[in-house]
């Protein structure tokens, strides 16, 4: 799964959807000079349009693991969840290699940070944090299981699903998201989201996990879970029938199947405390079938992330099951239990903007661009004292406008898409399939919180 909120950009606002990435840290949008048929059917960024935009010849590209953007860098007036940044630095993106987008999701908004950011630009979360515009300088999610065993044929095919995908506060720990108490690790560096791993238990039998491979980074833009090789294969020695799967053209990459009629228990313990993955997160779907036997897709799959990245790749599949906290003063990730052991798909603090119109490409498909009523701007200008903030090469540093609390915050509604997911800053990602639309009220809050929609997907 991909998780993705509504970003505005510009003045007017030009409102996005837009993939919310913990593993990586650079904001991206697709603009009006892309003619790949990856931009067919999203909304397009459309700079002349905006009066506070600032362009320049600073060239940008990033490379994931699949996929991968090139453009030039820009500023402009971005908001979400209720906060903006004036003069934030983003990428206008033209050329996207083969499946790196797929609509209704137009742009990318890393949450890592600033180290490990492509532009060395300050990331749009830290900007808000070090300006001590923030309650509290942190960010949470609760992801929605939405991943209902799709159907995998030949690494191709998947049964997209429709529907909310979860919560994301910004700027404020919500107790009604979660129950119990939070377990904390602190951050082995702050580049990543990235927090040491004690071990992991399979179907009763536990593996300690040595220095030299336990550096996990907690990665929302990531479906699945990614770890050494070596590890992976002896999590699936302890799943009878277990097999290697191909996946059509990943030779860097160990996946497997089990006969989809096993039952998996998996946990992963970091600090001490042990959390369990649901069975249905681990069986990602149905792989194929040999003789009688049926065999899905395992969650975790084995591959060498390359000297100085991190050992692991945490994303959805472990994530679907805690509440997850983003700390950065003092830089740490916290877990906590799920209130009601499921995530929420209502909001319990929301001051979103609302929704404006954004240009829409030629949609081969029939879709089309939304327009509504336009975004409430900041009509004061906040302390303009950055702490540290950075701006791209050539363009402004960073300040944060006024925050903005309105009565409702939309998110668009996508046709159906197919596509792959795998993120972190060169370890991958694809955003696609389906979106549901919602709208939260607000409860007058500075902290405010979003729906995620969920965009089904398969690495």
């Amino acid at each position: 799964s991909s998780y993705y909120a509504q970003i505005s950009i510009g003045t007017p606002a030009q409102n996005f959807v837009t993939i919310l990435d913990t593993g990586s840290s650079d904001l991206w949008v697709v603009d009006t000079s892309c003619t790949s048929s990856q931009c067919s059917g999203s909304a397009l960024f459309n700079p002349p349009s905006s009066s506070s935009y600032r362009g320049s010849s600073t060239a940008f590209q990033i490379q994931y693991g699949i996929g991968a953007v090139r453009g030039t860098l820009a500023a402009d007036t971005v908001s979400l969840a209720g906060y903006t940044v004036q003069s934030q630095t983003f990428a206008i993106i033209d050329e996207l290699a083969q499946g790196t987008l797929r609509a209704p999701a137009s742009a990318l908004m890393g949450m890592g940070f600033q180290q490990l950011a492509s532009s060395g630009a300050t990331p749009f979360w830290q900007v808000l944090a070090q300006s001590n515009q923030l309650q509290q300088p942190l960010f949470t999610f609760q992801l929605a299981r939405n991943n209902q065993n799709p159907t995998v044929l030949n690494a191709q095919t998947l049964a997209d699903q429709l529907q909310p995908g979860g919560v994301f506060t910004l700027g404020e720990l919500d107790s009604n998201q979660y129950e119990g108490d939070i377990t904390y690790t602190s951050l082995t560096s702050r580049a990543y989201w990235t927090i040491p791993m004690d071990s992991l238990n399979v179907n009763g039998r536990t593996t300690s996990l040595s220095s030299s491979e336990n550096v996990a980074a907690i990665d929302t833009g990531t479906t699945l879970v990614a770890g050494p090789p070596s590890v992976v294969r002896s999590i699936y020695e302890q799943i009878p029938g277990s097999v290697t799967a191909p996946m059509g053209g990943d030779d860097s990459s160990i996946y497997y199947a089990f006969p989809c009629s096993t039952t998996v228990q998996v946990s992963l313990t970091f600090s001490g405390k042990a959390w369990s993955i649901n069975s249905a997160d681990f069986n990602y779907g149905l792989y194929g079938r040999q003789g009688n036997t049926n065999y899905c897709l395992g969650a975790f799959f084995g591959t060498d992330i390359g000297q100085g990245a991190p050992d692991w790749i945490v994303g959805d599949a472990f994530l679907k099951n805690v509440f997850s906290i983003y700390d950065s003063n003092p830089a740490r990730v916290g877990f906590a239990s799920l209130r009601g052991n499921t995530a929420q798909t209502l909001a319990t603090t929301t001051g979103a903007i609302r929704q404006a119109t954004a240009t829409a490409a030629p949609a081969s498909s029939g879709a089309s661009s939304s327009s509504v009523a336009p975004a409430i701007l900041p009509s004061n200008s906040a302390d303009n004292t950055a702490s540290g903030n950075v701006g791209g090469s050539g363009l402004p540093a960073p300040t944060p406008g006024t925050t903005i609390v309105t009565q409702t915050a939309s998110l668009m509604a996508g046709p159906s898409q197919s596509g792959s997911s795998s993120s972190g800053s060169g370890s991958g990602r694809n955003a696609g399939a389906r979106s549901a639309g919602a709208t939260l009220s607000s409860l007058g809050l500075v902290a405010s919180s979003l729906f995620l929609g969920a965009l089904a997907v398969l690495l």
